[in-house]
Order: C-alpha cells, then structure tokens, then sequence
C-alpha cells in the first residue's frame, strides 16, 4: 500500500402449466368420459354429466383469462421499462456548492438527465467537470470524466470513461472509473489507476483519497517511473 506520504522513497407469479391454456386437452377428456358413459346410460343420465361439463368450460375459461391477464401485464411492464426516459433534461448545467457564503464547489455539465424509476439519479450522458475552490475563491483542484451518473439518495457520483483528478500541487490522478462519496468527501477507485507527482509516475490498482486529491494513497502499486526534473547544464 502505497502512501502520499511516503511514496517519495518507494515510490413472486405461479406458474400454470402450459397444457392448461389448450382447450383440447381438458375438453378431450371430457367428451371421451361422456361418450363412452352414453353406452351404458339412459340419456336422462346423460343431462345429468352436461352441469360437469360446463362447469369444467367455466373454470377454463377463468384460467385463460388469468393466464391472459398476466401476460398483459408482463407486455406491460417490459413496455414501459423499455421505454423509461428522463422526467427532465437540462443543457450547458452549472452547479454552486457553497458553505457558509463561501463558494466550495462548481460543476458543469454539458447536459443533465434526471430519472425517477426505483431510485432517483441524475446522468451526464457527455460528462461533467467540477473545480474546488478555497475560501478566497482560488481553485485549488478538479475533476473531470467523460460520463457520470448522480444518485441522491447516496449523494454517491460515478464518473467514468477518462477520469482526470488534479489537485493543488499540480499532482494528477488518471483512471477509467471514480466514486466520490460526497457525504463523506472521498473519492476512491479498484481499477487501475496512474498518479503523476512532480518527479515521478506511479502506477497502481485501486486508490483512496480525500476529494481534493490532496491526501492520497495506491492500494496496491505497480511500480514507480523517476522524471527527471535537473536542468541540462554545460
């Protein structure tokens, strides 16, 4: 594990059988049992069977129009997941996060879906960038990706695709996807990720950091790369 610190020195529906939708495998039964009784009963007898009969045409009919029912409903419902879309759009997005009157946080978005189905979350189809600002207003790091996804109920953003954190020392993180807990202000990541410092490349798997990027560390570290940074001297 690699530290900030210390990397300068080391771098539920029951299911009705499908033979019972067929009416010729109830009523088949049915007739047969009635014509082979018509051999050896009056026909007085044979009145008597016809209550049975529609009785059995009753009760399938009913099942049909359960089993009909259900699978409108099944119709139904994978038309409208099919065809769920954001309850409201909103292009060229800027966001204030400020405390206390101080202006904290920006972002920007290029466009903003919000959605409503078993949870409420917020998509940036082409990505955000977001700056951290200091009490006197001067930015001191940020964050950008090429996709992100908002759920509120977490307060939990995952960006992706191009992820670019640069903190206040110029030191740059580079990785393919991020999840910054807002509520707790961390960003981390379990993808492969590149951190660039002013003498050196580090690469790694996984990362923790605060989410300025100003405290940081490599969960598990690859490797380390040294730039050199003397001037040529003659």
């Amino acid at each position: 594990m690699l530290d900030k610190q210390n990397h300068h020195h080391q771098g539920t529906i029951e299911i009705i059988p499908s033979w019972v939708i067929k009416p010729e495998n109830l009523l088949q039964p049915a007739r047969k049992h009635a014509v082979n009784k018509s051999k050896h009963k009056p026909a007085a007898q044979q009145i008597m069977k016809t209550p049975h009969m529609c009785k059995s045409i009753t009760i399938l009919w009913v099942m049909m129009l359960v089993v009909s029912c259900q699978s409108d409903l099944q119709t139904i419902d994978a038309m409208t997941h099919r065809d769920d879309g954001p309850v409201e759009s909103a292009f060229d997005v800027e966001i204030i996060y400020s405390d206390h009157g101080y202006i904290r946080m920006l972002l920007q978005a290029e466009q903003m879906d919000r959605f409503e189905n078993e949870q409420t979350y917020l998509e940036l189809p082409r990505g955000l960038h977001v700056v951290f600002f200091d009490t006197l207003k001067k930015e001191t790091s940020s964050m950008s990706a090429r996709y992100a996804i908002s759920y509120e109920d977490t307060e939990i953003i995952e960006a992706r695709n191009d992820v670019v954190v640069i903190n206040e020392l110029g030191e740059q993180l580079n990785t393919e996807q991020l999840i910054w807990d807002q509520k707790n202000a961390t960003i981390h990541s379990d993808k492969f990720v590149k951190i660039t410092t002013e003498n050196e490349v580090l690469y790694g798997q996984g990362f923790e950091a605060d989410e300025r990027f100003d405290q940081w560390r490599i969960l598990r570290p690859y490797g380390t790369i040294r730039i050199d940074t003397r001037e040529n001297t003659e």
